[in-house]
């Protein structure tokens, strides 16, 4: 089942910044090490693009968010 969250960076850019990020929920397993592959999409910077976190990152939202803004500003991403 696809999950879908906001992150707000706190950063402002043309506007405030907020990453929304959709993923494959993974079922059941708490402790996933699988590479996750997640989609996100800044509109202040008109810009989307595909992550790829470890699953042991994906434990709560804020998590999420975070390690996602990670590989974004780290340029660890693929353009979509």
């Amino acid at each position: 089942m696809k999950k879908h969250i906001v992150y707000n960076t706190g950063r402002v850019y043309n506007n405030q910044q907020f990453l929304d990020i959709v993923f494959e929920e993974q079922d059941g397993v708490e402790l996933n090490l699988d590479d996750v592959e997640v989609f996100f999409h800044d509109a202040s910077r008109h810009i989307s693009g595909v992550v790829v976190l470890w699953g042991l990152d994906m434990d709560t939202n804020a998590n999420i968010g975070r390690a996602v803004l990670r590989e974004y500003d780290a340029g660890r991403y693929t353009l979509v």
